[in-house]
């Protein structure tokens, strides 16, 4: 994914790409997208991290954790990857 090269020397634009495919995602069900989902909010995190923009990242994950609390297979695999939105 071509935003997974810019991601270290273009970390805003990689995220908004990241941004816009996670939206897209979150309407989707069952395993193969949630571990897409998944992939992206750890390339998410990442940005955040190399924008210093770490606080940001944490209401984003807080705010769709409580928005897709119901995919309860989608929140053990976000769990698994260190993604509690703490």
């Amino acid at each position: 994914m071509v935003s997974d090269r810019s991601r270290p020397t273009r970390p805003e634009d990689a995220l908004a790409v990241y941004l816009r495919l996670a939206a897209r995602l979150t309407g989707e069900t069952g395993n193969p997208a949630y571990e897409q989902l998944v992939s992206l909010l750890l390339g998410i995190r990442d940005c955040h991290r190399r924008l210093g923009t770490p606080d940001d990242f944490t209401a984003y994950l807080t705010d769709l954790r409580a928005a897709q609390k119901r995919k309860r297979n989608l929140m053990r695999l976000m769990g698994d990857h260190g993604l509690s939105g703490a």
